[in-house]
């Protein structure tokens, strides 16, 4: 019976990661066209207005260009992610440096643990710099865009932070 709850909880765990809310087609188009300058249209010849999925950082398009024949994923950060995420960092940092104040947690050093695991989640949120990451390593994109061998590559010029 534990083993069942535990695997119960990591279903549960599991969904929170691959299948978070959406958020609106108009905040994608919101957020794509400033950074890029032109209408959405412009930038592609069609595009998904439902994602393709959606995890706790952000939510993925499928959209294309006719004049280079090509389909990419759009990744769109939810909105308010990286405020979030900072807010939380501020209050794990407060508590992290309170417990400083404890002997017996003193050889815990947890603020510069804090501080190395907020540097690593900040770049989780970096889209250009897992762009950067994912560009022509050979990573095989999952079929979850109707595409059976796909291998992740860079659209020159449309990647943003």
């Amino acid at each position: 019976m534990y083993e069942f709850g535990a695997l119960s909880l990591c279903t549960k765990l599991s969904e929170l990661h691959t299948k978070a809310p959406e958020h609106s087609f108009a905040y994608t188009k919101k957020t794509i066209e400033p950074v890029f300058g032109r209408k959405v249209p412009e930038i592609f010849d069609n595009f998904e207005e439902k994602p393709a999925t959606s995890g706790s950082i952000a939510q993925v398009h499928g959209a294309g260009q006719q004049v280079k024949p090509i389909v990419v994923a759009v990744k769109v950060r939810h909105p308010g992610v990286c405020e979030s995420i900072s807010r939380h960092f501020v209050i794990i940092n407060l508590v992290a440096k309170i417990s400083n104040f404890i002997p017996a947690l003193k050889w815990w050093r947890s603020d510069k643990s804090v501080r190395q695991f907020a540097v690593f989640i900040m770049s989780q949120v970096d889209l250009a710099r897992e762009a950067a990451h994912l560009d022509g390593s050979g990573n095989l994109i999952p079929s979850t865009m109707g595409c059976k061998h796909c291998f992740s590559k860079l659209t020159e010029g449309l990647v943003a932070p």
